[in-house]
């Protein structure tokens, strides 16, 4: 469910501008420090979804300890939603062009 609602928020349909990005951020962080603090299972689940790798995760957070977590988190799993969203549109336009060449046979 969360993997769906992140790739919805982080299409280029709904974050029309830098002021629509920043709100949606800032909506994930506050999603992100309420299951830090209430629910870090669920957390730990969504990152396993949604394929962050943990070894980066981790050293990420070590290496700036002043950051707020939830906001390391966040870019992470932007990150990997806009590089989901890249390879879907990229397999897609390829399978489209295969469909197309077969179809001048």
């Amino acid at each position: 469910m969360w993997q769906n609602q992140l790739g919805k928020l982080f299409t280029s349909d709904l974050i029309s501008s830098e002021k629509d990005f920043q709100k949606a951020k800032q909506f994930l962080i506050e999603k992100i420090d309420f299951l830090i603090q209430h629910n870090f299972p669920e957390l730990v689940q969504i990152l396993y979804k949604m394929d962050i790798s943990e070894n980066k995760l981790k050293s990420l957070l070590n290496e700036s300890p002043e950051i707020n977590p939830s906001l390391i988190i966040a870019n992470q799993l932007i990150a990997r939603q806009i590089e989901k969203n890249k390879n879907f549109e990229y397999y897609t336009q390829q399978f489209s062009q295969k469909n197309s060449d077969e179809e001048k046979w």
